[in-house]
């Protein structure tokens, strides 16, 4: 329920900012509310909002009829919780670069693409009963680096998208053996799929950076 009003008080921020002006706009910052799932074994949802966040780049391609392409860089939560007696939630903060083209319709607005995530921070939390434990590395082994994706996302107001994305590689890494008693730690898949709300915080009236080829 907190994450719901979250979620309604910054769609709210977003689209008044948006109001505010006359012309297009473009975002400066956007931030993204994940709702994931993962088919790994005994997942369930997981919900992210913080730290997820884009710096967009905008380019329209050529003079006549110009192409639209969104790149940047993410700053990405993401992560999967599997239970079974005991809980385990894992996540990773991630830098990402995506590259999005728009598709060639009027309405609705669709862009598709593909993202390339690097992991850097790992956290394990374990969780039983009153029990909690918690690990935190730096570029961990138990997780794949490189992590790429395809999205696609659609308008549904100004300053608010809808956006799916789907991991293709691995989250665990199941070469992984845990260095005690040389036991693999992960087997199976562990792709992670989801849905967010991507609401722009800043706008400009300048159009998008102009390629000319």
């Amino acid at each position: 329920m907190k994450s719901f009003f979250t979620l309604m008080l910054v769609y709210f921020f977003s689209t008044s900012v948006y109001s505010q002006n006359e012309q297009e706009g473009t975002s400066l910052l956007n931030a993204e509310f994940i709702f994931s799932h993962s088919n790994y074994e005994n997942g369930i949802l997981r919900f992210s909002a913080f730290p997820n966040i884009n710096f967009p780049i905008n380019l329209l391609i050529g003079r006549n009829n110009p192409y639209w392409i969104e790149t940047g860089i993410n700053i990405r939560n993401k992560g999967i919780i599997y239970k079974d007696s005991i809980t385990y939630k894992n996540r990773t903060i991630s830098l990402g670069v995506p590259i999005k083209f728009h598709l060639p319709f009027k309405k609705p607005t669709i862009f598709v693409g593909a993202e390339l995530d690097y992991a850097l921070f790992f956290k394990n939390k374990i969780i039983n009963n009153a029990d909690k434990q918690k690990e935190t590395d730096f570029l961990s082994k138990k997780i794949n680096p490189f992590q790429p994706g395809i999205t696609a996302e659609i308008l549904l107001t100004k300053g608010m998208r809808l956006k799916a994305s789907y991991y293709i590689t691995n989250f665990f890494n199941n070469n992984y053996s845990d260095p005690v008693n040389n036991i693999k730690q992960y087997s199976g898949p562990s792709n992670i799929f989801y849905l967010s709300f991507v609401t722009g915080i800043y706008v400009v009236t300048t159009r998008p950076t102009i390629i000319r080829l």
